[in-house]
């Protein structure tokens, strides 16, 4: 009998222990979720609010809702809008509920839009805090929405840059093999060695005419350093300037050329005149190419001009005649 009791009174002590540890564990429970529940704002006072969308690609329900940033809710359900309710691009239905410690952040100039948590992750609705002028949303209110940013068209233009890349790198490729085989100007520069010692060699020569002109030498090494030259060279200028001044206003023969209309119309009278005369000129020598006039005839008419040489000879050889024997004409004058 007494070996019993001690057996009953050990199994006590061993519930007594898992009871404890029962217990401990139940606490255990009851404050993590408790922060769970605070964490993610399960046990505070909530209200609905609704938000229609185009798309709702990715959201599910039980989704969190945040207000800038910081979670405040969750959506509770996802529907379509009857075709015949739709407004506008309002294809999705979205109901949340909100915590009533933010109410007074979602105003009616707030929007809500769906974004990504991270780069990857799920998505949710992020509404934008609210102007304070502007009323705050109650109950069953409708927020307005934002465009949602498409992954899928982000992707495609991810895609389409990637290609280009690629042209743009196998277009490096071609260009740098080239390169490497010096063909064109670049290559040259970089493969012949001919090239590179003639710009080895220019280097040294205009390294040389640098030290020409910092030691003063020559003309230009003057031209830097003589202030004489410059001097003069102003004083050149000077003069020009005031030459410039002089022909403005028309002093002197040049000023009066630029100035005084008179001279101008005299040359085109003068002009006009030499006009006049390469006319006329044109027409003697149009009627001397026509054969007409006794120069035109002389000018055509070989008989008419061997006639003329003949003369001019025969006239030749009497003057010759007189000058030899200038008694052989003289009159033989007789008195009665």
């Amino acid at each position: 009998m007494a070996r019993g009791k001690l057996n009953r009174g050990r199994a006590t002590a061993q519930q007594v222990r898992v009871g404890i540890v029962l217990i401990i564990a139940l606490i255990f429970l009851g404050y993590a979720v408790y922060q769970v529940g605070r964490l993610f704002d399960v046990f505070a006072d909530r209200y609905p609010l609704v938000t229609v969308v185009e798309s709702s690609a990715g959201l599910i329900e039980g989704a969190p809702v945040a207000v800038a940033g910081q979670r405040v809710g969750q959506v509770d359900e996802i529907r379509f809008i009857p075709v015949e309710e739709r407004t506008g691009n309002a294809n999705i239905y979205i109901r949340m509920s909100i915590s009533e410690s933010v109410r007074d952040q979602i105003r009616e100039d707030s929007r809500a839009a769906l974004r990504t948590q991270g780069l990857l992750g799920d998505r949710l609705v992020d509404i934008s805090p609210g102007s304070a002028g502007r009323p705050v949303l109650q109950p069953g209110d409708t927020i307005r929405s934002e465009p949602a940013l498409d992954y899928e068209q982000v992707l495609q233009t991810a895609a389409t840059t990637m290609e280009q890349v690629q042209g743009i790198i196998v277009d490096l490729e071609v260009m740098t093999g080239a390169l490497a085989a010096g063909e064109g100007t670049i290559g040259a520069l970089l493969a012949d060695e001919r090239l590179y010692e003639r710009m080895t060699t220019a280097t040294t020569e205009l390294a040389g005419l640098l030290r020409a002109v910092n030691r003063s030498d020559g003309t230009l090494a003057r031209l830097i350093r003589d202030p004489a030259l410059y001097d003069r060279m102003d004083a050149t200028l000077a003069r020009l300037d005031a030459i410039g001044v002089a022909m403005l206003e028309g002093e002197g023969t040049l000023g009066r050329l630029v100035q005084d209309d008179s001279l101008y119309e005299s040359m085109v009278g003068v002009a006009g005149r030499a006009d006049s005369a390469l006319a006329g000129l044109e027409g003697f020598v149009a009627g001397m190419n026509g054969g007409e006039g006794s120069l035109a005839r002389l000018m055509e008419d070989p008989a008419l001009y061997d006639e003329l040489l003949k003369t001019i000879v025969d006239l030749q050889t009497l003057v010759a005649e007189l000058r030899a024997n200038p008694e052989a004409l003289s009159p033989d004058i007789r008195v009665f």
